[in-house]
C-alpha cells in the first residue's frame, strides 16, 4: 500500500479516509462517485500547489482517453459536495486554463493498519454507517405473474421511503431493475454498482396471508448485516413495509433525526385497497403500451375514488396522460388532464418530491411556463436527494435552454443514482452532441444499442446525430430500424428528414406524403412535417406546420431553441415570434 493511502487528512469539518475511501462531514459520510473521490485526493495531497488539467486526467483516467469536460463536471460536482457556492470558493481554486489548487488548510495523521488486520472496516467492527444502498427486486416465490405488480411495488416502496434518508444514497429502480432474476452473487452486484449494502428479498402471497423475508448484506466482506422474516395480513402491508424499512435505517446504523423518522411512517394513504390499486397503476405506466397506459388510468382513478386525498394517484394520472400525449393522443386533448390531477397533487402532497416533478413537466411542456417548471424540478430535488428521475427531468429543461453544461451536471447525478438508466445515456448523449462532441455521443449511443438493441430513443437520437453530421446513410438505417421498433410518426419524421437532407427529395416527399394522409385520420405531431418541410427549403408550409404543433401544444416545440433541424428557419422574423410564444425571449 502506498504509503499516502494510509494518511487521514482533515480540512475544516472534513475528514478524508485514504484507506477507507471515505470522506466524512462531521462524522457523517459524504457520497461521493469513485472518480470524484479520486480527484478530491489527490488534489489534498497536493494541497497548496497548482495541479495541471492534464496531470489529473492522467491521473484519474489513466486507462482512457477522455476530454477536459469529464474533468469540469467531475469539478462541479466536487464543489457540490464540500458545500462550495457558485462565487465562493474555500476549497478549490481554478487556475484559468491551466489546472486547480487545493487551498484550505490540510492536517494529516497517519492511520496504519496493524499487520495481519485487514484495512476494511466491516459493519460489525465498525459503527460508521452503511450509507449506499442498493435494494434489488423482491422475488416472488409463488412465481405467479398476477403478482408482479406487488413485488415490484414492495421493492419501489422501500426504495422510495429509505430514499428521504438525506445522508443515504441508494439507487434506482431502474438500474436495480435490470438484474432481476439474475444469476450474480448480490455482493458480486453491490460491488458492480459500487454500494456498501444490498438488500434482497423474497415474498409469497397465499390467500390473505404475505409472507416476506429479507436480508441485509455487507458488500465489503459479504457479512449478513441483518435478516428478517415476516408474516402479515394482506391487509396490513402498509405496516409491512414501514416496519422494514425502519429495521433496515437502524441496520445501516443511521441515527435519525425526528424528521426523519416520521417521514419513514409516513402513509400516503391509510387505505390498503387504494393502495394496491396505486401499484397496479404504476406496473402498467412502466410498459409504456396505450393500452396499459389507459388501464393504468382506471386504476389510478379508482384508487382516488377510494381515497380523495392520495396524492401519489394523482401525481400517476399526470404521469399517465403525460405518456399520452404527443404519441398516442393529441397533446391538447389531454395535457390539460395532466395538469389538473399535478395540481391536485401538489395541493394534498406539497412535501413529495414526486408530485414536483410531475407538475414541472406540466409547466414546461403544456403551460410553457420555463421559471415555473425550474422552481418545480428543483424543489423536487431539495426535498429528495435521490430524485434521480428530478435530476434527469431538469437536465432536459437546462438542454432546451441551451445551458448544456449545467444540464450535463444534471445528468451526472442522475447517473450517480440510475448508473443502469440507458434513458439518462442517451439524455446525455443529446447534450454531448449539441455541445460539439459528435464523436462522444455517437460512442455513448452505440454502447446503450449493444445493450439494449431495441431502446427506440437510442436508435432515434442516434440518427438524429448522423444526419447532421453528414453520415445520411447511417442515419436513415437509424430511422428505418426506429420506424421498425416503435411504428410511429417521430420514426418517418426523421427517415423523410434525413432523406431531404441528402438530396433524395423524390423519397423525402414520398414520406412526407405518407404523413400528411396519416394525419387526416389519427394523430401526427405536426413538427414531424415541419422539419422536413423546411429541409426541403420549404419554409412558408415548415411555419404553417409549426403553427399548428404551438396550437395543438406539442411536446417537440420545447426544442425551438437549440434544434439544428430547424436552424435554417432561425433567420426568419417568424421564428423569433414562436420563440417567444413558447417562452423564449429569444
Amino acid at each position: 500500500m502506498d504509503e499516502n493511502s494510509k494518511l487521514v487528512y482533515e480540512f475544516g469539518p472534513f475528514r478524508l479516509e485514504a484507506a477507507e475511501r471515505r470522506l466524512l462531514h462531521n462524522g457523517h459520510s459524504v457520497p461521493l462517485t469513485a472518480k470524484v473521490f479520486d480527484i478530491l485526493l489527490f488534489l489534498v495531497q497536493r494541497n497548496g500547489h497548482l495541479v495541471q488539467k492534464g496531470e489529473l486526467l492522467k491521473r484519474v483516467w489513466p486507462d482512457n482517453i477522455v476530454e477536459e469536460n469529464n474533468l469540469s463536471v467531475s469539478i462541479a460536482l466536487l464543489r457540490k459536495a464540500l458545500g462550495e457556492s457558485h462565487n465562493e470558493h474555500q476549497y478549490i481554486e481554478t487556475v484559468p486554463k491551466h489546472g486547480y489548487r487545493f487551498i484550505a488548510e490540510v492536517r494529516e495523521d497517519l492511520h496504519v493498519v496493524p499487520p495481519g488486520v485487514s484495512s476494511t472496516i466491516s459493519f460489525t467492527e465498525c459503527s460508521a454507517p452503511l450509507d449506499t444502498l442498493a435494494v434489488l427486486p423482491f422475488f416472488d416465490e409463488g412465481h405467479s405473474s398476477d403478482f408482479d405488480y406487488l413485488s415490484d411495488g414492495l421493492t419501489e416502496t422501500i426504495i422510495n421511503n429509505l430514499s428521504h434518508l438525506p445522508r443515504l444514497k441508494i439507487m434506482a429502480r431502474n438500474t436495480v431493475f435490470r438484474y432481476r432474476g439474475s444469476v450474480l452473487d448480490p455482493r458480486e452486484i453491490g460491488q458492480k454498482l459500487g454500494v456498501r449494502a444490498v438488500l434482497i428479498g423474497k415474498m409469497l402471497q397465499m390467500n390473505d396471508c404475505l409472507t416476506v423475508s429479507v436480508e441485509l448484506i455487507n458488500v465489503a466482506d459479504g457479512s449478513l448485516v441483518w435478516g428478517g422474516r415476516f408474516e402479515r395480513p394482506v391487509s396490513k402491508i402498509l405496516e409491512l413495509e414501514e416496519e422494514i424499512s425502519r429495521e433496515i435505517s437502524e441496520k445501516l446504523r443511521f441515527e435519525l433525526t425526528s424528521e426523519e423518522k416520521t417521514l419513514l411512517k409516513k402513509r400516503y394513504t391509510d387505505n390498503c385497497e387504494a393502495y394496491y390499486l396505486y401499484l397496479k397503476g404504476r406496473y402498467l405506466w412502466k410498459k409504456y403500451t396505450a393500452e396499459c397506459i389507459q388501464k393504468g388510468i382506471e386504476y389510478f382513478q379508482q384508487a382516488i375514488d377510494l381515497d380523495a386525498e392520495y396524492a401519489l394517484a394523482y401525481a400517476g394520472l399526470a404521469d399517465s396522460y403525460f405518456r399520452l400525449s404527443n404519441t398516442y393522443l393529441p397533446p391538447k386533448k389531454v395535457l390539460p388532464q395532466a395538469k389538473t390531477a399535478a395540481l391536485q397533487a401538489v395541493s394534498l402532497g406539497d412535501h413529495l418530491s414526486e408530485v414536483h416533478t410531475s407538475l414541472g413537466m406540466v409547466k414546461l411542456y403544456y403551460d410553457h411556463d420555463w421559471r415555473g417548471a425550474q422552481l418545480e424540478y428543483i424543489r423536487a430535488i431539495e426535498l429528495n436527494h435521490n430524485a434521480h428521475l428530478a435530476y434527469q427531468r431538469y437536465g432536459m429543461y437546462l438542454v432546451y435552454c441551451g445551458r448544456f453544461e449545467e444540464a450535463l451536471i444534471q445528468f451526472y447525478r442522475a447517473q450517480e443514482l440510475d448508473p443502469l438508466s440507458l434513458q439518462v445515456s442517451v439524455n446525455k448523449s443529446a447534450c454531448l452532441y449539441l455541445m460539439g462532441h459528435a464523436d462522444k455521443a455517437i460512442r455513448e449511443l452505440q454502447k446503450v444499442i449493444e445493450l439494449e438493441s431495441n431502446f427506440y430513443p437510442a436508435h432515434m437520437t442516434l440518427g438524429w446525430v448522423y444526419v447532421h453530421e453528414g453520415r445520411f446513410k447511417e442515419a436513415v438505417a437509424e430511422a428505418q430500424e426506429g420506424f421498425r421498433i416503435g411504428k410511429d410518426y417521430a420514426g418517418l419524421g426523421l427517415l423523410g428528414y434525413a432523406y431531404a437532407l441528402s438530396d433524395k427529395r423524390r423519397d423525402a416527399e414520398t414520406v412526407l406524403n405518407k404523413l400528411l394522409r396519416k394525419f387526416r385520420r389519427d394523430y401526427v405531431s405536426p413538427y414531424n412535417i415541419a422539419i422536413i418541410y423546411a429541409a426541403l427549403g420549404k419554409k412558408d408550409q415548415a411555419f404553417k406546420w409549426l403553427e399548428r404543433a404551438y396550437e395543438g401544444r406539442c411536446d417537440w416545440l420545447v426544442w425551438l431553441k437549440v434544434s439544428p433541424e430547424l436552424s435554417s428557419l432561425r433567420d426568419d422574423s417568424r421564428y423569433a415570434e414562436l420563440l417567444k410564444k413558447v417562452g423564449h425571449s429569444s
